[in-house]
């Protein structure tokens, strides 16, 4: 299977959907473990979405002062030929001097000092890029990053292509294993496990 040789870009986003074209806001914050970084992703956190709650002043503080904070960035580029690479991105420590990103980083620990008296949620993580060896590193990084999408928890990034589907990253050259659990050998298990369509083929050869 051929797919479109771009730089993908998705952001993470628990609590935002799309339906009919339009994004439906939810309560978004939080982290999502994202497989291939082997850690959790800061969600993007959207004050708006809190408006009708009754917060207490320091969460006051955080909506007012402080503002929308963008989610971890995940990407994959393919348009390197043999030097393919994918990687993370926080919009908090990649930012230009003078950007909204860099005023943000600065009012939120100036927040988290000032009401929560301490420094949690303000350590951002240094970009990270790594290479896309072989066609399952492809496979794999694609998949993750396509589950989030259709699990509601990362929307795709502002002028970045539209990601694959997942029927076309299931038919893509490559392999990545599938776990069914903690190494059940049942065949009923593994039968019931096989209807559902978020899985790639296991690593048995096939593509």
């Amino acid at each position: 299977m051929t797919i479109q040789r771009q730089r993908y870009a998705i952001e993470i986003c628990i609590g935002e959907r799309e339906r009919g074209g339009q994004r439906l806001m939810g309560a978004c914050g939080g982290s999502l473990y994202f497989q291939p970084s082997g850690r959790k992703l800061r969600s993007r956190w959207t004050p708006a979405e809190f408006a009708t709650f009754d917060c207490n002043e320091n969460m006051k503080a955080l909506m007012l002062k402080v503002g929308k904070i963008p989610g971890e960035i995940v990407w994959c580029d393919l348009t390197k030929g043999n030097s393919c690479d994918w990687g993370t991105i926080d919009p908090l420590n990649n930012h230009k001097p003078g950007s909204q990103e860099e005023k943000t980083a600065t009012k939120l620990k100036e927040v988290m000092q000032s009401h929560f008296g301490h420094n949690s949620g303000t350590k951002f993580r240094n970009p990270v890029t790594l290479k896309l060896a072989t066609a399952d590193d492809e496979k794999n990084v694609l998949y993750w990053m396509a589950r989030a999408l259709k699990s509601g928890v990362a929307v795709e990034v502002d002028g970045s292509p539209k990601l694959p589907t997942m029927e076309e990253i299931k038919k893509m050259p490559g392999r990545r294993s599938v776990h069914f659990g903690a190494g059940s050998a049942d065949p009923e298990t593994k039968e019931i496990l096989s209807r559902y369509d978020d899985f790639v083929s296991v690593a048995t050869g096939k593509s």
